[in-house]
């Protein structure tokens, strides 16, 4: 009879572990989300000044083009890296959701 109810324990507390360690991998890939784009906003601000800075304290004309050119350009390369760490952290965000559930559900292991 002991046997029974400590298995039915151990049974209910694994129930609870794995919804919790789901959440808190959930969690941590959010807080890792929203500090990218915290970092995205003030780089963002900054180097939209530093653009901004850059034709206007040229002294000539000629210049002016060419750091219009690198504003233009920059952005899609950084664009790029930004969206591969985003593919990134959400591939490791299903990763470690799924973990708890690998033992209970056998083909969430391949």
């Amino acid at each position: 009879m002991i046997g029974r109810f400590d298995g039915a324990q151990m049974v209910g507390r694994n129930s609870m572990h794995r919804p919790h360690d789901s959440l808190g991998a959930l969690s941590r890939s959010w807080l890792t989300l929203a500090s990218g784009a915290a970092g995205f906003a003030s780089q963002s601000s900054e180097e939209g000044a530093a653009h901004v800075e850059g034709p206007l304290g040229s002294g000539s004309v000629g210049g002016a083009p060419e750091a219009q050119s690198d504003y233009f350009r920059a952005p899609g390369v950084k664009a790029a890296g930004r969206a591969a760490r985003i593919r990134e952290v959400r591939l490791d965000l299903v990763k470690e959701a799924a973990k708890p559930s690998e033992d209970v559900v056998p083909a969430a292991k391949k």
